[in-house]
């Protein structure tokens, strides 16, 4: 086990602190950590990350992990894997296994899990612990394929949760890193299956909000991007089909090349569109001009995994909000965005123009990125942002960090929040926000589970006992 002070900071180095480190890749290494900082007096926080190389750091843009003067562990190498010989189809895998690690268990054992995230270098206990979010019309996130969890709790003992405790599985699907330590997961399979998954980039924003009931109707999976200042919607379908299904155009062996270019090529655009801000529609026509228009059939995992390089630093405010039985909501919570836009950059004429002289003087332009939205059913897990909704829309606006974009971000996540949207655990949002009010009686029972689990606030920081409503301990 390796621990010293030093500073932390996420992968997007949009959070940091000076912290205690420690890199732990054994229970028993982890039980020091949980000593360590009991007899120090100290709380503790686990990160993901902690291999060294690029993409190596918390995910996180919130802070969920943030620990100053306090322990911040990490446990890089407890990744392995194994499948349950029992017929149903699980695998458990350890908290620090990545997503891509996990796949290629799963594809030895022939299953799939049947959402994923879009980036592959995220870990088992990130992903499950702040309800990352997959995609599905008949899926909610990957927290929801989770069946049980390991935690080492805060007296440093083993805790096995399994369905026959359906309270506390609740409550570990989405925990916040608040209940123990993630030591492994278990996750529901299915048998492997191929996508058929279709890009398009023909209909029109008006055309794409129109007819979003029959798409997610009709497709086992569905994602919108909107470029702003652009008339079309990229669209992206997808469908299962069985494992026999033929490839077609799937990923090759360049991918993955391919994918670095488009992050890097992406990162200048959008530095260039946030250093000069009327270049900002010219620079979103050109990220949408590159969009992808095409059908392929595939791998499952090569199809969820689409996006594996990101640029660096990406203020990313993200949502979940109910669609609502006709889709009013998701309408209302896309059009705020669009009208903030153009209120914002003053067009003298067609809102679509890339010339920068078709904009007014003092023009804004606060977000030069996507408008992301997945479809999902609802989630089970108490602190899950799509808990008891009935199918969900994951909203998120980016931007590149540095645009002027404080006013505008204030007015679309006040809209949002009227809508009963509630934040994503690791995207950007209001800090201050009442959670209690957000998850009601969601979050009275996580709550409860959470004081008996950790009576002591051994695994809370100070925006944790915000949220819970924990009175800072005396110095």
């Amino acid at each position: 086990m390796d621990c010293a002070k030093k500073e932390w900071k996420n992968w997007e180095e949009s959070q940091e602190c000076v912290a205690e480190v420690c890199i732990a890749n054994t229970v028993d290494e982890l039980r020091e950590v949980i000593h360590r900082a009991k007899d120090s007096g100290r709380t503790l926080r686990v990160s993901g990350g902690g291999r060294g190389n690029a993409y190596s750091g918390s995910f996180s843009g919130s802070p969920v992990v943030v620990n100053t003067g306090d322990i911040i562990v990490m446990t890089p190498y407890l990744n392995k894997a194994w499948p349950l010989r029992d017929g149903s189809n699980r695998v458990t895998a350890q908290a620090g296994m990545t997503l891509k690690e996990l796949d290629v268990i799963l594809r030895q054992e022939c299953l799939n899990l049947v959402t994923e995230t879009a980036p592959n270098f995220l870990t088992v206990a990130g992903a499950v612990a702040l309800s990352c979010h997959g995609c599905g019309r008949d899926s909610g996130t990957m927290s929801d394929s989770v069946v049980g969890m390991t935690l080492l709790d805060h007296e440093g003992e083993l805790r096995v949760i399994t369905e026959d405790e359906p309270e506390m599985l609740r409550a570990a699907q989405v925990n916040l890193g608040c209940l123990g330590i993630i030591i492994d997961v278990t996750f529901q399979c299915v048998p492997e299956f191929k996508l058929r998954a279709t890009d398009s980039v023909d209909l029109t924003v008006d055309e794409a909000l129109d007819r979003v009931g029959e798409l997610f109707h009709t497709h086992d999976y569905l994602e919108y991007f909107w470029y702003p200042f652009c008339e079309h919607v990229w669209v992206k379908t997808w469908d299962r089909v069985p494992y026999s299904t033929p490839n077609v155009d799937a990923p090759g062996k360049y991918e993955d090349l391919k994918q670095r270019f488009l992050g890097f090529t992406s990162d200048l655009i959008l530095r260039f569109a946030t250093a000069f801000p009327y270049a900002t529609p010219l620079c979103d026509k050109m990220l949408m001009a590159a969009s992808p228009n095409q059908t392929i059939v595939a791998p499952a995992s090569e199809v969820f995994h689409y996006q594996n390089y990101f640029p660096k630093a990406l203020y990313d405010l993200s949502y979940a909000i109910d669609n609502g039985e006709d889709f009013s909501r998701f309408r209302s919570a896309f059009e705020i965005v669009r009208r903030k836009v153009e209120e914002f950059s003053k067009p003298k004429g067609s809102p679509t123009s890339a010339s920068p002289f078709a904009y007014g003087p003092g023009a804004i332009f606060p977000q030069n990125f996507i408008v992301h939205c997945r479809f999902i059913k609802n989630s089970d897990g108490y602190m899950a942002p799509a808990v008891d909704n009935q199918h969900t829309t994951m909203f998120e606006a980016v931007t590149y960090i540095g645009t002027d974009n404080e006013e505008f971000y204030r007015d679309v996540e006040d809209h949002w929040l009227k809508l009963g949207g509630r934040p994503h655990w690791g995207k950007t949002y209001r800090p201050s926000l009442d959670f209690r009010a957000l998850y009601g009686r969601n979050w009275d029972a996580f709550n409860r589970i959470r004081e008996h689990m950790d009576p002591d606030g051994l695994f809370l920081n100070d925006f944790m006992r915000h949220v819970f409503q924990v009175r800072q301990p005396a110095a």
